[in-house]
């Protein structure tokens, strides 16, 4: 987003927002027996990951994309995300738990070939911080 666009929807200019969206060839989808996407037009701050731990490459704000764009979209104030219970024959919305999103964030960046230790700190950060943004 451009800092005019940032400023009209009042998400100020301190850090740089993007709107989501899916591709119809190339759905981003996490599939743990339900398939979750992320809704199209999504803002999100690829986290609120602290900058003075960005300069760990195994938590840079870009290294884990799809899991935690995903995890922004749950935590958006509608906590909405796309839901298919079918193997992705049918989609709908749903409203989704703080719980399954911080746990749709661990396993997705396992799922990203990140490492266990890493999902599992990111985890007990949104468990012990995220309640406030929720």
């Amino acid at each position: 987003m451009t800092d005019a666009g940032q400023v009209r929807e009042g998400l100020g200019t301190d850090v740089r927002w993007y709107i989501f969206r899916n591709e119809p060839h190339n759905r981003l989808t996490l599939d743990d027996g339900t398939q979750y996407r992320i809704p199209d037009d999504t803002r999100h701050n690829f986290g609120s990951t602290p900058w003075i731990i960005q300069f760990i490459r195994y938590f840079r704000r870009d290294r884990y994309p799809w899991s935690v764009t995903l995890h922004d979209a749950a935590y958006r104030p509608e906590h909405i995300l796309w839901v298919s219970r079918d193997g992705g024959a049918t989609w709908a919305k749903e409203a989704v738990t703080q719980e399954l999103a911080d746990t749709l964030l661990r396993v997705g960046i396992i799922a990203e070939g990140g490492p266990v230790w890493v999902a599992r700190a990111y985890y007990r950060a949104v468990r012990v911080f995220g309640w406030n943004n929720w």
